[in-house]
C-alpha cells in the first residue's frame, strides 16, 4: 500500500482473492494505534447474518502486503480458500484478543509474534450499518457460533456440520465439492478421511492433546457434562477441527460426533448415530437411539433414522411397517394426467394423498387434473435402486392401463424424483417434472439426453445443505446446463419444506409451476427417434434416501 494510510477508506471495499475470486466485502478495520501503514491492518469482511443488534460472524482478513485497484478493489496475497476457512467472530469485537490476532496470523503464513502489537488497536467503522441481507431462504447459523449457542437452531446448525464431518471422515470428498457453496457458507471445517485409524484411538489422541476432562467411555453419557460445560468442550473441539493445531483434527470431530449422542437436540443425537454408524461396527446403543428417532415429530430426523437403520441388514422388518404404500388399481375412473409420487418412508408424509392439504392446493391453483381417484398411482417406497425401478415400470404400466399418452404434470418427492426419471427412461413422457427435494441418482450424459427428450421441462425446490439427502451421501440434482431445467434454493437442511401448504402459498410456488407449463415448447412430446441406444450399465451405483 504506496499511499498514506487512512483505515476509512478501506470500508465498503470489495475483497479478492490472490486468484482473482470475490471474498467479500470490507465491514470494518482494525488498525494500529497512531500508525499511517498498512502493518497490522486487519479487515472484518461483511458479516454472514444478523442476530439481535449485532452483526456476527466476522471473517477476518490482513491487508499488508494487499495491491488497491480501481473501483473499490483490494487483492490481499491469499488464496480464496485461506479466507473462507480464517478465523471468524461470533460477534463484532472492540479490539482483537491477542490470542485471536496469533490465530489470524499463524492462519495466513505469518509471523505470530506480531501479535501482541495487533492487541493494541481501535475498531474503525462504518458510518451507517451494513445492508443485511437476509433473504426469505431461511436462518441457519454457520462456524463456531453453532457450538456455543444452546437454542433449537444452533441444534440444527450442530447436525447440519456433524453431517459435513462425517462424510470427510469416511472419505466422501468428492460428494462434498457438489454442495461446497453451502460447506462455505456454513464454514464448514476441513477434514483427511479417517482411513484404518480405530475412532477410539483418534477420540483418545484428541481429548489428550487438547487437555479435555474426558474419557472416551463416557463421552455419550449426558450426566457427566453440565450445559456450560459441553458448550466450552465443543467450541475446544470446533477450533481443532478447523485449524488442526493440534494434529488431531479428525480425532476432534470424533469426539464431537460422540458427544453428540447425549446433545440435548434430537436432529444431532440421530445425526451422530447415523454418521457413526458408517464409521464403526454395528453398535446397540446406535441402534435404538435411531429407534427412538424413527417416532420423532420431526419429518427430517425420522428420514435421517430409518435411513441409517435401513442401511443394517438386520433391521429390514423393523423399518417395513414404513413402507408398503403400494395398492392394486381400484375401480376405473375417469382418466387424468397430472400425478404425485411419494419417495422412501411414505408413511412419513402424507403430503402425496389424494385427500391431503397440499393435494387440495394444488387442485385448486395450478393442477385441477391433480388425480384424485381410488386408482391412483402409488408404490412400494422400498430403500433400493431396484424397488425404484419397479415403480417406473409400474408408472409406465399405470399410465398405458390409463389411457395416458402423456402425464400434464407431475409432482415428485426426494427419491420419488428417481421414479419419474427412470420412468421417462422407459418411455414415459412428462410435460412438467416438478421435483420437491430431489436425491438424485447419478445419470451417464446418454442418459440424461434420454430424459430430456421425454420431459419437456423439470423445476426443482431444493433447501440448502439438505441433512437428508447428506448424511445419505446422495446428490442435490443431476448436473445438466439444460435452459428446461431450472433450480429453486429456498431453506435450510429440512427434507420436507416443500411438501408443506403453508410454504407454498407463501412462496407462491403455484404461480411458478403455472409459469413453467406454459414455458413447454409446444412441440413436446417430441418424436422419438428411429433407434434409441440401451443406456450404459456402468454408472454410479445409487444411494437410497426417502
Amino acid at each position: 500500500m504506496a499511499r498514506e494510510f487512512n483505515p476509512e477508506d478501506y470500508i465498503g471495499m470489495k475483497i479478492l482473492s490472490s486468484g482473482g475470486q470475490y471474498v467479500g466485502e470490507i465491514g470494518s478495520v482494525f488498525a494500529l494505534t497512531g500508525e499511517k501503514h498498512g502493518e497490522g491492518l486487519i479487515a472484518a469482511v461483511s458479516p454472514h447474518r444478523q442476530l439481535g443488534e449485532k452483526l456476527t460472524l466476522w471473517v477476518t482478513v490482513p491487508l499488508e502486503g494487499a495491491s488497491m485497484h480501481a473501483g473499490g478493489k483490494l487483492t490481499v496475497p491469499y488464496r480464496v480458500e485461506q479466507v473462507h476457512t480464517s478465523p471468524a467472530f461470533s460477534y463484532t469485537p472492540e479490539a482483537l484478543d491477542v490470542s485471536v490476532a496469533r490465530k489470524i496470523l499463524a492462519h495466513y503464513g505469518k509471523d505470530p509474534s506480531d501479535a501482541p502489537d495487533l492487541a493494541e488497536n481501535t475498531l474503525i467503522t462504518p458510518l451507517r450499518p451494513l445492508k443485511q441481507d437476509n433473504p426469505e431462504e431461511g436462518q441457519y447459523i454457520p462456524g463456531i457460533m453453532a457450538w456455543q449457542l444452546s437454542t433449537e437452531e444452533a441444534g440444527w446448525a450442530q447436525a447440519a456440520q456433524l453431517v459435513g464431518l462425517g462424510m470427510q471422515l469416511s472419505g466422501h470428498h468428492t460428494l462434498l465439492k457438489e454442495w461446497e457453496v453451502d460447506a462455505r457458507e456454513l464454514l464448514l471445517p476441513r477434514l483427511d478421511a479417517l482411513g484404518e485409524i480405530r475412532i477410539e484411538d483418534a477420540a483418545g489422541k484428541a481429548i489428550a492433546e487438547l487437555g479435555l476432562p474426558l474419557e472416551v467411555d463416557g463421552l455419550t453419557s449426558s450426566a457427566k457434562l453440565k450445559p456450560e460445560e459441553r458448550v466450552a468442550h465443543q467450541q475446544i473441539l470446533w477450533w481443532e477441527c478447523q485449524f488442526n493445531n493440534h494434529g488431531a483434527a479428525r480425532g476432534a470431530a470424533l469426539v464431537l460426533l460422540l458427544l453428540g449422542l447425549s446433545a440435548p437436540h434430537e436432529v444431532v443425537r440421530v445425526t451422530s448415530a447415523s454418521e457413526l454408524l458408517r464409521l464403526s461396527e454395528k453398535s446397540i446403543p446406535l441402534i435404538e437411539l435411531l429407534r427412538s428417532g424413527c417416532l420423532s415429530d420431526s419429518h427430517t430426523v425420522r428420514e435421517i433414522s430409518v435411513n441409517a437403520l435401513a442401511r443394517i441388514e438386520e433391521e429390514h422388518q423393523f423399518v417395513k411397517e414404513f413402507q408398503n404404500t403400494e395398492h392394486e388399481p381400484g375401480p376405473e375412473a375417469p382418466s387424468h394426467s397430472s400425478i404425485t409420487i411419494h419417495g422412501t418412508w411414505a408413511a412419513f408424509n402424507s403430503w402425496w394423498q389424494p385427500n391431503s392439504e397440499l393435494s387440495a392446493h394444488i387442485r385448486g391453483t395450478c393442477s385441477p387434473d391433480l388425480w384424485n381417484a381410488p386408482n391412483s398411482f402409488t408404490w412400494a417406497g422400498g430403500y433400493n435402486n431396484a424397488a425404484r425401478q419397479r415403480a417406473a415400470s409400474r408408472l409406465r404400466t399405470w399410465t398405458a392401463n390409463n389411457r395416458i399418452r402423456e402425464l400434464k404434470c407431475v409432482y415428485a418427492h426426494s427419491h420419488g424424483a428417481n421414479v419419474a426419471l427412470e420412468s421417462a427412461l422407459e418411455g414415459v413422457q412428462t410435460r412438467l417434472l416438478v421435483l420437491l427435494h430431489p436425491a438424485i441418482v447419478r445419470r451417464t450424459v446418454i442418459e440424461t439426453d434420454r430424459i430430456l427428450r421425454r420431459v419437456g421441462r423439470i423445476l426443482a425446490f431444493c433447501t440448502r445443505w439438505d441433512i437428508v439427502i447428506l448424511s445419505d451421501r446422495a446428490i442435490r440434482f443431476f448436473p445438466s446446463l439444460d435452459p428446461r431445467i431450472e433450480v429453486v434454493y429456498n431453506g435450510w437442511f429440512d427434507h420436507s419444506r416443500f411438501t408443506k401448504r403453508d410454504v407454498w402459498e407463501r412462496l407462491e410456488i403455484a404461480d411458478k409451476v403455472g409459469t413453467e407449463m406454459q414455458m413447454v415448447d409446444p412441440n413436446f412430446p417430441y418424436p422419438e427417434p428411429a433407434t434409441d441406444s440401451e443406456p450404459p450399465t456402468d454408472s454410479e451405483p445409487p444411494t437410497g434416501v426417502s
